[in-house]
């Protein structure tokens, strides 16, 4: 390889690495500029929305009988939104459904708050509009 071609090498390699320190500083720029400007988004609908500081997928749940038992035992593994998702599901369904998360993935609750949550699910299921 020529003089020449290695100096046209590493002029290429400088400025490649001189535009990537530009990008990142001009990206630093960006971010500390405007972090202090940021806002949530709130849905109608959603938990908290006045403040608008609650995340898009938490939706409110609706209200029914051991509804603390289910927030308290399902929502820590997954959004609120999920049961508003399902299809209309037999108690049985819904029991097979709630005792296998208790059983294989964990969900830290007792049969007697199984048996609750599954009121809930039923008690909220049917149509929403």
């Amino acid at each position: 390889m020529s003089d020449d071609a290695r100096g046209a090498a590493r002029r290429q390699r400088l400025g490649l690495i001189v535009l990537a320190v530009l990008a990142l500083f001009a990206g630093g720029f960006s971010f500390w500029g405007t972090r202090d400007s940021w806002q949530t988004l709130a849905l109608p609908g959603a938990a908290g929305s006045a403040g608008g500081d609650t995340p898009i997928d938490e939706m409110a749940l609706p209200s029914a009988t051991h509804q603390a038992e289910f927030h308290a035992a399902c929502v820590i593994c997954h959004s609120a939104r999920l049961p508003l998702t399902q299809p209309e599901l037999s108690r049985e369904k819904w029991t097979e459904i709630v005792h296998k998360m208790a059983a294989a993935y964990g969900a830290p609750v007792t049969p007697e708050e199984e048996a609750q949550i599954v009121e809930y699910l039923l008690a909220i299921q049917g149509p929403r509009g």
